[in-house]
């Protein structure tokens, strides 16, 4: 009796520790229970940002008039780069073409110049934007009828060069190379028929 009490005791002393171990060992990773076991991932947690879709042409749009226009109609031409306009109101600005130059009119290309922003410009309704003021207080500026950019309009058909110290739009420049590479215009000569020295205080006349 002695010898079963001491094996019942013994197998029931083992039986509770094999238990108590059980409880305290890790549970074996499965499919089931990998997810319980595992830290978490933030980074898979952290939603990945959409890629934002290109602008519409109605957003482009609205980017264009964020810049400031202005409107009005060519009254008077004063030489091939200046020219005044009368706004909605009926006052009267003077616009000068923002980086370019036009020869004067007594230079080669002078009256050619004069007459072809006569012949785009004079008497119409025009837009545009001010760039800055000159020394006359002129406002400087990039003029456009309809569809069409007076001042690339005037370098592209060799009617005006690139001012050296105000000329810095790199479709300005490229449209200039290009003129003066197939010599359009003022450029059929291979070069600009520039004024002469003390002649900058010296404008245009007008030629009717």
């Amino acid at each position: 009796m002695r010898l079963t009490a001491l094996l019942l005791t013994t197998f029931l002393f083992l039986l509770t520790h094999h238990i108590v171990f059980a409880e305290d060992s890790p549970i074996p990773a499965t499919a089931e229970t990998q997810h319980l076991t595992q830290p978490e991932n933030k980074e898979q947690q952290t939603a990945t940002p959409l890629p934002q879709p290109a602008p519409t042409e109605s957003e482009k749009k609205d980017n264009v008039k964020k810049v400031k226009l202005h409107h009005g109609k060519v009254s008077t031409i004063h030489n091939s780069v200046s020219f005044s306009v009368k706004d909605d109101a009926g006052k009267e600005h003077v616009l000068r073409l923002a980086e370019i130059n036009t020869p004067y009119l007594d230079k080669p290309h002078g009256p050619e110049s004069l007459k072809a922003i006569k012949e785009l410009i004079d008497n119409k309704n025009i837009t545009y934007q001010i760039v800055s003021s000159d020394s006359t207080n002129k406002k400087v500026v990039k003029a456009f009828i309809d569809d069409i950019n007076v001042n690339a309009w005037m370098i592209k058909n060799g009617h005006a060069w690139m001012s050296k110290k105000f000329g810095h739009d790199p479709e300005l420049i490229d449209l200039q190379d290009k003129a003066k590479a197939g010599r359009i215009g003022l450029w059929a000569n291979g070069k600009a028929g520039f004024g002469s020295k003390g002649m900058k205080r010296r404008t245009h006349k007008h030629q009717s």
